[in-house]
Order: C-alpha cells, then sequence, then structure tokens
C-alpha cells in the first residue's frame, strides 16, 4: 500500500486479542524523512505513537526512546519493523536488532477493532 500526505491517515483495521505486525520500508525512503505510525482502539481515541526518526537516529514507542540509526543497516537491507500487539503491551521490532516494549492499559475494555495510522513529516 502507498500513501500520501502528513495526516493521520487509518492504513489498516485488525481484528484480535493479540496480533503481529510487519511493516517494510524501502532504506531509501526511511533514511529521507521522519515517519510514524500510531496503533489506537476505539474509534477517534488516541494511541500509542510509534515513530522513526531518522535525523537523530532514535527510534520511539510511546514516551521510550532507544538509539537506532537507519543509515547503519547494510546496503540494500530495507528496514522490517515487527509490531506484536495485545490488549495491554506493544513491542516494537526494528529489523532485529532493537526492541522497544510500551504498556497501554485500557485497551481490554473496548472491543473495537486495532486501527494502524500512518503519517510522516514533509521533508525530505
Amino acid at each position: 500500500m502507498v500513501v500520501s500526505g502528513a495526516e493521520r491517515q487509518p492504513i489498516v483495521e485488525l481484528e484480535g486479542e493479540a496480533l503481529e505486525v510487519r511493516v517494510t520500508v524501502a532504506r531509501e525512503e526511511a533514511l529521507r524523512r521522519r515517519f510514524g505510525f500510531e496503533l489506537s482502539v476505539g474509534g477517534d481515541r488516541r494511541g500509542i505513537p510509534i515513530l522513526l526518526c531518522p535525523e537523530n537516529g532514535v527510534l520511539r514507542v510511546g514516551t521510550a526512546e532507544a538509539p537506532f540509526a537507519v543509515a547503519a543497516l547494510p546496503e540494500g537491507e530495507d528496514l522490517t519493523l515487527r509490531l506484536f500487539l495485545d490488549r495491554y503491551l506493544v513491542e516494537v521490532f526494528a529489523s532485529d536488532r532493537q526492541a522497544l516494549v510500551a504498556a497501554q492499559m485500557g485497551w481490554d475494555s473496548v472491543s473495537c477493532p486495532w486501527c494502524l495510522c500512518l503519517w510522516w513529516t514533509a521533508e525530505g
């Protein structure tokens, strides 16, 4: 799926109590600009941001940050984000080199599907 624009755009709704989502981003695109996802449930409710900042080599999940430089990936290797989701935790693995975990309490009381939104900055 190819999307464009700087607004939050829902890209998929997912059903289930626990899920694994794999997102692959071309290395050239991941190096060009800041981008991220927001994982939420319950329609307009704000969720957990998952943000990649190539300008300073940071991966952020919720309020947690860890070093991750796309530029350090071997030439020709694309960025792969694996997201493991359940009603209390979000785990993000970046190209099998970095991992972050965020807790989100309160999702267990919502029966709506998961919503994954894409956004990025206009630079690049």
